[in-house]
């Protein structure tokens, strides 16, 4: 008798443990998501509840003051450190919630997961060779502008955070100019953890259909070759249907062929670049998955849609546990001696593939307040037919890559943001004169307008020149021999995607710093002329080959001056210098 008092007393406190760890989404309507408040108090409890569970706190990690938390759920309740995790040969799965707060179901979902990790036996043994990470909730200050209105084409919940964070920054476009503490402290989260896959959790825009979710996986062409052909032949296809079997059918992310374009003609795969966190996690080769509910299905199935993603997620990384650690290892191995590295992406319009879609009939009215064309979809008419799928990515630039690079300390920032990304650097113990491959920046084309801060640059064509050029003690030497040798070229190289080129980090160099007067540099122009005939012919040619220097005082006198010694080298001169081979340089013990 006593024994199956005992018992009952058990399962009665297992279940009032269960009923007080409700979570707020739970406890309040199916149309209500979390603050941030509520949220970190429930995990605060959870941690406290439970062993397994650990709250930490990343001080002044966001960009209103607020810390930014990572909850660490681990089965034996004593590895909540990354290298421990490693040791003990765990797969490390990170979950992101709130980068767009309007769109919380990811946080809501991720603490009924949480919760159910360490209550639920059924799915405590996932935690035997898995390790949880989850952010509750990223962008800090965009959940505390909180309000029911700035979603205007979602339905619920009743209120919910802003997209711009305390900087009024789209996040999600931060991963690799890193301008937020958000996306600082979310840098040294992924480095120090590296995860082996990674979801960020979303609400979709656009289109309507009848699936509940749709996802993204990480691009499969800007993986190594093994580990994409594990995620698109085993890991998509079994979330896909175990997303079926619970009745939250989901497909591929609804990027039609342009803007106001229905499904019907066929679907384009998304190039997330690294200013995505899908697209910087592919730069560790970590697998990468952005959730999508969709917008119109009601709060509540948005929440369980994306509970059962995550799930089936941790369901089939244990299943393949295994596969993923020998892959990702010959993935990363493969990146350190790689040589040749693609720079910029363009979709391959003659490689489709089909897709077996489910949409809902898209109709061209007009629109009653402007009278021009207004597309809808009328749910009264499903169908399902196959489309087409351009999901191939070619190279369209690519590099060899340099022995080392070497970063001017002069350029802080770009720095900063190397050391955030785990990159390891060594440090000139003296001025030191290089042979070193240079870019120059032949043209670009500056954005007409701001962008996220920035006013970010493309088109951008360069020329290289072998050059002697003296670097300062102090300058830092980044090898090209390391795991994150993708982050290094892809940020280093200023024709990539996402460059710190790209986004600023080196204007000045586009700007010259001294210039003439006509009246002075006549006598001079006079003198290199008579003294070169070369530079005469040259001159001449220019001048009749260039409409813009005919009759122009101003631009024929600059032609001169940029051919005589007094024109400054370090104009248009990229600062970032390639070394090609080996060689010994004085560094810093």
């Amino acid at each position: 008798m006593k024994a199956v008092l005992v018992l009952v007393g058990m399962v009665m406190g297992h279940w009032a443990w269960a009923q007080e760890m409700q979570t707020p989404f739970e406890q309040n309507g199916s149309n209500y998501s979390a603050t941030y408040d509520e949220a970190i108090a429930f995990y605060t409890q959870l941690a406290t509840e439970s062993k397994m569970v650990e709250l930490v706190e990343y001080e002044n990690g966001t960009d209103v003051g607020r810390p930014l938390h990572l909850v660490v759920i681990s089965g034996d309740g004593k590895t909540f450190n990354p290298v421990m995790t490693r040791r003990q040969d765990k797969r490390i799965v990170l979950i992101n919630n709130g980068i767009h707060p309007g769109e919380p179901c990811g946080v809501d979902a991720s603490m009924i997961l949480a919760r159910d990790l360490v209550n639920d036996k059924i799915y405590k043994p996932l935690l035997d060779h898995i390790t949880v990470l989850i952010i509750p909730l990223y962008n800090v200050g965009g959940s505390l502008n909180r309000g029911p209105a700035s979603r205007a084409n979602q339905n619920g919940p009743e209120n919910y955070g802003f997209r711009g964070n305390g900087r009024l920054l789209d996040l999600n476009r931060d991963f690799i100019k890193n301008d937020s503490r958000n996306a600082q402290t979310f840098l040294q989260i992924f480095s120090e953890w590296r995860p082996d896959l990674f979801v960020d959790t979303h609400t979709t825009n656009g289109a309507d259909y009848p699936s509940f979710m749709t996802y993204i996986p990480t691009q499969k062409d800007k993986l190594h070759p093994e580990l994409a052909g594990y995620m698109e032949n085993y890991m998509n296809p079994g979330l896909v249907d175990a997303m079926s079997k619970a009745n939250y059918d989901m497909c591929p992310y609804v990027n039609t062929m342009g803007w106001g374009t229905p499904p019907d003609s066929g679907l384009v795969g998304f190039l997330e670049t690294p200013r995505y966190s899908t697209g910087l996690a592919a730069l560790y080769n970590t697998i990468g998955y952005t959730t999508e509910a969709h917008m119109l299905k009601t709060f509540e199935d948005r929440v369980y849609g994306t509970y059962h993603f995550l799930l089936n997620l941790l369901i089939l990384t244990n299943r393949d546990r295994t596969k993923i650690a020998r892959l990702r290892a010959e993935a990363i191995k493969q990146v350190k001696a790689q040589e040749e590295f693609t720079l910029r992406w363009e979709v391959d319009m003659d490689a489709a593939t089909d897709l077996d879609f489910m949409g809902y009939e898209a109709t061209v009215g007009t629109s009653k307040i402007t009278g021009k064309p207004r597309l809808s979809y009328d749910s009264g008419k499903p169908w399902r037919r196959t489309i087409p799928f351009y999901n191939t990515y070619r190279p369209v630039v690519t590099v060899k890559k340099p022995y080392a690079y070497i970063v001017p300390q002069s350029w802080r920032g770009v720095v900063k943001r190397l050391e955030w990304a785990g990159v390891k650097m060594q440090r000139l113990a003296e001025d030191t004169e290089v042979e070193a491959e240079m870019y120059f920046i032949d043209d670009f084309q500056a954005a007409r307008a701001p962008y996220e801060g920035h006013w970010p640059i493309s088109k951008v064509k360069v020329r290289k020149e072998m050059q002697t050029v003296t670097y300062r003690k102090g300058d830092y030497v980044v090898t090209c021999d390391q795991a994150v040798n993708r982050y290094i070229i892809e940020t280093l190289e200023p024709e990539a995607h996402d460059s710190f080129f790209h986004w600023n980090f080196f204007d000045e160099i586009l700007q010259r710093k001294e210039y003439f007067s006509l009246y002075v540099f006549e006598k001079t122009a006079q003198e290199m002329l008579a003294a070169d005939p070369g530079l005469k012919q040259r001159f001449d040619e220019a001048v009749a080959a260039d409409s813009t220097l005919q009759g122009n005082d101003w631009g024929q006198m600059d032609w001169l001056y940029r051919q005589s010694e007094h024109y400054e080298p370090t104009h248009l001169r990229y600062p970032v210098g390639r070394l090609l081979e080996k060689g010994r340089l004085p560094l810093m013990k």
